[in-house]
């Protein structure tokens, strides 16, 4: 905009960038006689607002200010709000799915096949180690029966499964 106001206040043409002498001083008898063309060169310097707004600068202004400035106008404006952000909290309220980046990216993307990777062989439980203060015989069978019934009355616990914890 700021080049189009330049460009007018120098009697620029819009095409050219040449000079343009006003139509009642320089009378043209052809297009060729060394000045540019008239032709997209209308108008002159504005000297009030109006000449430069256009009718969608002019009337919105008024007529909406007039529509606003009413009291049932003013109350329909409230009562949309007001339900606007009714609905905006019953519907945070009772959003269930989280955000999932992977949902949000393409599938020949990095992040989808890492979190394809990262869910398949990382789980996102926090793993428990029991340590055992004796010297074990791994190769005998009663000593692993042994540890998968520990391991089985762990996973039984109740605080256990709410803290979505591994064990094993």
């Amino acid at each position: 905009m700021v080049i189009h106001e330049r460009r007018v206040a120098g009697s620029l043409h819009c095409c050219t960038c040449q000079k343009i002498s006003p139509k009642d001083t320089e009378p043209r008898t052809s297009i060729l006689d060394g000045q540019p063309h008239n032709w997209m060169c209308t108008g002159s310097i504005p000297t009030t607002r109006d000449e430069v707004e256009g009718p969608l600068e002019k009337y919105p202004p008024r007529i909406i200010s007039r529509i606003i400035l009413k009291k049932p106008v003013k109350c329909i404006i409230l009562l949309l709000f007001a339900a606007y952000l009714g609905i905006s909290i019953w519907g945070a309220t009772k959003f269930e799915q989280g955000l999932v980046l992977r949902d949000l990216v393409t599938d020949d993307s990095y992040y989808f096949r890492y979190s394809e990777v990262n869910t398949k062989y990382y789980s996102s439980r926090f793993p428990i180690s029991i340590t055992i203060p004796q010297t074990l015989k791994y190769s005998d069978e009663n000593t692993w029966s042994k540890i998968l019934s520990l391991q089985t009355k762990v996973r039984m616990q109740k605080a256990l499964l709410v803290m979505n914890l591994s064990i094993g």
